[in-house]
Formats: structure tokens, sequence, C-alpha cells
């Protein structure tokens, strides 16, 4: 029986622990970023924020994870939708690139987001990511990318 005692026992640490951590993230989660920087990516726990312009003709996600970011954004062109993602890295190396195309760019964070347009996006709502995936932030090796 006593084994019992101590498994239950560990669970219930378990469980006050992630109460404990779930509690910390909620309260220093942001509400919104502003993305014109690089640093306000820096120090903040795992978010996940809403984005799009005021017309709401561009629309995305952001994800900010151990001081990187990714941004997937769409936008609609000729009627057609085109897919844009940014990784900012820990390193504050950007990298960017197009759904269906295989080349790329990289280079500081204040030339990409201009590059490609990040301004825009004036409509910026955050909350806590619960379950963070750290594979959004590696680069696609089948995208080679230029400086």
């Amino acid at each position: 029986m006593q084994p019992f005692k101590f498994i239950l026992a560990l669970a219930i640490l378990a469980i006050l622990a992630y109460g404990v951590y779930a509690y910390w993230q909620s309260s220093n989660v942001p509400k919104t970023i502003d993305i014109g920087s690089a640093v306000s990516f820096k120090s903040i726990p795992a978010t996940e924020c809403t984005l799009k312009n005021d017309a709401g003709t561009i629309t995305g996600t952001l994800y900010v994870f151990h001081d990187a970011a990714r941004f997937d954004i769409t936008s609609v062109v000729n009627g057609a939708p085109i897919s844009v993602h940014v990784i900012n890295s820990n390193e504050d190396l950007s990298y960017y690139w197009v759904d269906g195309q295989k080349q790329g760019s990289k280079g500081d964070y204040g030339p990409v987001y201009q590059t490609v347009g990040l301004g825009v996006l004036t409509q910026i709502n955050c909350g806590s990511w619960w379950l963070p995936n750290g594979v959004l932030f590696i680069v696609p090796a089948d995208v080679s990318f230029a400086q």
C-alpha cells in the first residue's frame, strides 16, 4: 500500500506544480506585443497571438517561445491566398519564405519586418500558448535562404 500513497502524493504535487506554472504563465503573458522590435519577443512566456490588418484582408498567427518568434501570415492577392512565414531566432536572425517557393531570405529582423510588410498588422491579440511546439521554430530544410 505504501507505493500507492507515494505515487498519489507525486501525482498531487505534479498537479499543484502545473497549477502554479499555469497561473504564472497566464499572468505574465502580454495582451499585445509590439511586433516592430525583436526585443519584444524576449523574456516572455510561451505566447500565441492572432494578427490582422484593419481591413481584415491579412491575417495570421504569431508564436513566441524561448525568445524566438514565428509569424504565419496569409493574405489574398488577385483572389488567391498567399502564405508567408517568418522565423526570428533567439539569436535575432530572421528567415522568411513564401509557401511553395524554394528560395527565401534571411537577415536582421528590422529589414525583414519592412520587406514582409508586418507593419500593416495592427490588431494583435495575445494569450497563453499552452502547448508550445518548438518544431515551429525550425527553418525548413527544403528552402534555401539568401542574405
